[in-house]
């Protein structure tokens, strides 16, 4: 096998198969790099598939640009990936219900989130309780109210993932490497040389660190620890006698427990299938599904539809959310040659951004101006907020771009 590249890509999740395929148009020989043993299994697979700038928590004011843009990125990118991997990939268009379940949650909506989407020239809806009973048949009567979100999306991300996977390993221009754990990144004055567990060395021009909450601990001279785990938990469910979306919408509700305030989401499939989740199980690292979770989720799934109660539970899991303690993805060159490029720690928002970060990463590979919306994201998600002085650790030579 070749061992040298002109780019590898470390981690192999949606964030890593996006980079790697729009990077095609730039490089000759490239490698994707990943510990599991397919693409897309760690937390990219765990993701219900919400493509939600708008009504995301941690979108808010300050990624709401990078993530509109990607957002509006994505009929003509699946568009692309569908003709080459002659397979269906389904975007759910019709946007998300926010939804209050008590007088508190309406006010909040209405008093804190309105004025901002309205600020932001998010397109909003105000919905009462006798339009959502005409709007979405299966919701609860006991909604006070909701905020249509027209423009936000979703799809399956297996669908998604399993073309991605399919594309790149057709392509002659590209070496799938799984089951393969990157050790150590380190650079030359000539070229950027990685180590994988066992020994291999692999070598390259350029790379790209893609790789989850596995990167931090190959980001060069970190301050501090940049990375944590967030447990999430989610189900998916078939509705009896139901082959189309079993919902108009995808529905958002924060819900009140015991427990404190917890956030039920339920994602419509094409084929009458619904996936639901989610939970928020912070410093938590590992990935196995718990009787709590379940009841969790189950709970905040049945608040929303009670005729739920009835759906067959098809499946239960849970995954591995790479978190930043700032919130923010780490995106941007990590090296002053610009060779080596963080895009990693998108938390929940790794299926909503990855057009855009795509772009944007090949963007910097490529030499090619940033929109004024990419520099923005850049200043925002730079990963100097988190290294050191690492250019005194670097060899300093001048920037090489794609030939």
């Amino acid at each position: 096998m070749n061992t040298q590249f002109d780019l590898i890509v470390v981690g192999g999740g949606v964030i890593g198969c996006a980079v790697a395929y729009q990077a095609r148009s730039l490089f000759e020989r490239i490698a994707v790099v990943d510990q599991a043993r397919s693409l897309g299994a760690m937390a990219s697979s765990a993701a219900i598939g919400g493509i939600t700038p708008q009504s995301d928590d941690i979108c808010g004011a300050s990624l709401s640009l990078l993530a509109d843009q990607s957002r509006a990125l994505y009929p003509a990118w699946l568009r692309e990936i569908e003709n080459e991997a002659a397979v269906s990939i389904p975007l759910h268009t019709a946007g998300l219900l926010q939804v209050a379940l008590s007088g508190t949650e309406l006010d909040r909506l209405g008093c804190v989130l309105l004025p901002e989407w309205i600020s932001r020239g998010v397109e909003v809806v105000p919905c009462s309780p006798a339009e959502l009973q005409a709007l979405e048949p299966l919701l609860t009567r006991r909604a006070k109210g909701a905020f249509l979100l027209p423009r936000e999306a979703s799809l399956e991300p297996a669908r998604l993932l399993s073309a991605l996977d399919s594309v790149l390993r057709r392509d002659p221009r590209v070496t799938v490497l799984t089951g393969a754990t990157v050790e150590e990144m380190r650079s030359t004055p000539d070229s950027i040389m990685i180590r994988v567990k066992g020994g291999k060395m692999l070598g390259c021009r350029h790379a790209v660190l893609t790789a989850g909450l596995g990167s931090g601990q190959l980001l060069p001279a970190r301050t501090v620890d940049p990375m944590f785990p967030v447990k999430g938990q989610a189900m998916e469910f078939q509705v009896p006698r139901m082959a189309s979306y079993p919902l108009r919408f995808q529905l958002y509700a924060k819900i009140e427990t015991a427990e404190g305030i917890k956030s039920a989401y339920l994602v419509p499939r094409v084929d009458g299938r619904v996936a639901a989740g989610a939970t928020y199980e912070y410093g938590i690292p590992d990935s196995i599904p718990s009787r709590a979770g379940y009841e969790s989720v189950l709970a905040g799934v049945t608040a929303l539809v009670p005729t739920a109660r009835s759906w067959t539970v098809q499946r239960h899991w849970s995954g591995v959310r790479p978190a930043t303690v700032d919130q923010h993805p780490i995106i941007g060159p990590v090296t002053k040659d610009a060779r080596v490029i963080a895009a990693t720690g998108h938390f929940g928002l790794g299926v909503t951004l990855a057009p855009a970060t795509a772009e944007l990463v090949c963007s910097l590979l490529g030499g090619r101006g940033l929109t004024i919306e990419q520099q923005d994201a850049l200043d925002l998600c730079k990963p100097a907020r988190f290294i050191g002085d690492h250019t005194a650790r670097m060899v300093e030579y001048p920037p090489s771009h794609v030939q």
